[in-house]
């Protein structure tokens, strides 16, 4: 099933998400948009404001089975409106003139917002569960791998040793606050939309708000404590934090692929055979997991501009701002949730290879452990000076001139050199990291 927009027969199953094509989908869409109208006319029945036999008729008809994809086309190429070809059919289905009732005292917004917050209610669980088996993942490899050694890279250069788990703990710390804004923004986002024309229920002055409270009971909503047609930021909230984790998914998925190069070749992505990686070089093994992780997550990132926009209202109500969630919010959400899907099985499959991690540490031959030397060579010559004497023997030896020891060893002292070659190993080096990461394993869980 093809989400909002995407038509692609090749790439639907890698690029689009049968939740969120099910769920926003004609059937989707629309179905919310019935269980509006059902729930509001047994609300208004119950009230005394319609009678109860069409609240009853109406129920029984607000069904998919009476919006079928072709009328309800053929109204919306005349009205040019949504949520019109959907209340004339439901009008039509119902016995005698008991359709009359449809849609009593409601505006188009009050439909459509409150269908979207039923849609996006349904989709989250699927999100959530992603998010949360994502962070189990990362923090079970990051649990694996607390202590094994690696290069730690700032601006794409060597820099300290840390470890493969304290990188993952990095990742989990982030992912963790990613579900806890999420579902914080989702709980925010589920509230009833109920104000008919311009928000003032001025077509029910006197019951409006009895109404409004009562609808959201029966759809068990949120009342929200005035009409939220202008104000966008609970719908942009939650894209915000589902932008971010896509963001957070793009840094994983590149992370992945840099490391995967045979240049580096620490770790490497899930591996199956069968898995071809190049149609005309049989030896590719290509990260193409995080490769697509990388692509869904630029897409799903990229919509939160046009959510963002759809803020800007104007007056009462305005069509050309909030139509842009129309198009942007199930796009957003089919592309992380394919994102998801995909890079979950990533971490869970991750493949660590200790025995390169090793020789790249090794490449520099010490150069990487500069920094400890240098502190350890403070406590005798002076923090500057002993920058100055590490960072002398360090040029020589990257232009081939000696190991650092090598070329450091001169300009100690006796004790200094011993005090120093307890210093010059990864173990050392690594020894905060690897307390930092436990700690942190004990204080990242997942949100309740």
């Amino acid at each position: 099933m093809h989400p909002i927009g995407f038509h692609s027969e090749q790439y639907a199953a890698l690029f689009s998400s049968e939740e969120v094509g099910r769920v926003f989908g004609f059937e989707g869409q629309v179905g919310s948009w019935l269980e509006f109208e059902a729930a509001l006319a047994r609300v208004q029945a119950r009230l005394g404001i319609i009678p109860s036999d069409a609240a009853e008729e109406i129920t029984r008809q607000a069904t998919i089975a009476n919006v079928p994809p072709k009328e309800y086309q053929a109204i919306f190429a005349t009205t040019l409106h949504p949520v019109m070809p959907m209340v004339r059919l439901l009008t039509q289905a119902c016995a005698g003139d008991l359709g009359q009732y449809v849609h009593w005292g409601a505006t188009t917004q009050d439909v459509m917002d409150t269908g979207l917050v039923l849609q996006l209610r349904t989709v989250h669980q699927d999100l959530d569960a992603l998010i949360a088996r994502l962070l189990e993942g990362l923090l079970r490899k990051a649990e694996e791998y607390k202590s094994t050694p690696m290069a730690g890279r700032t601006h794409a250069q060597h820099a300290v040793p840390i470890t493969l788990g304290y990188k993952l703990a990095v990742y989990g710390d982030e992912v963790s606050r990613h579900l806890r804004r999420l579902r914080a923004a989702a709980a925010d986002l589920e509230v009833v939309q109920f104000g008919g024309a311009a928000g003032t229920l001025a077509s029910l002055p006197t019951t409006g708000l009895a109404v409004r409270r009562e609808l959201a009971a029966e759809l068990d909503l949120g009342e929200p404590a005035i009409t939220w047609h202008t104000s966008r930021d609970r719908i942009a909230a939650y894209a915000f934090a589902i932008a971010s984790t896509c963001q957070t998914l793009q840094r994983l998925a590149r992370e992945v692929m840099t490391l995967q190069r045979p240049e580096i070749g620490e770790i490497e992505e899930p591996f199956h055979e069968g898995k071809v990686g190049s149609s005309t070089m049989p030896h590719k093994r290509n990260p193409v997991l995080a490769e697509v992780t990388w692509a869904l997550a630029r897409t799903g990132a990229e919509r939160l501009s046009s959510v963002m926009a759809a803020m800007n209202q104007e007056h009462e109500r305005d069509m050309s701002f909030w139509a842009l969630e129309w198009d942007a919010v199930p796009r957003m959400l089919d592309s992380a949730l394919s994102a998801l899907k995909i890079a979950v099985p990533l971490v869970e499959g991750l493949r660590c290879i200790e025995e390169r991690m090793a020789a790249n540490l090794d490449r520099t031959e010490g150069l990487i452990l500069s920094e400890a030397l240098m502190m350890g060579l403070a406590e005798s010559r002076g923090r500057q000076r002993a920058h100055d004497l590490v960072y002398d023997a360090s040029m020589r030896a990257a232009e081939g001139a000696g190991t650092l020891m090598e070329l450091l060893v001169p300009s100690l002292d006796e004790g200094e050199q011993q005090r120093l070659a307890g210093m010059f190993t990864y173990k050392s080096a690594t020894e905060a990291a690897e307390a930092m990461t436990t700690e942190a394993l004990l204080r990242i869980s997942e949100p309740a």
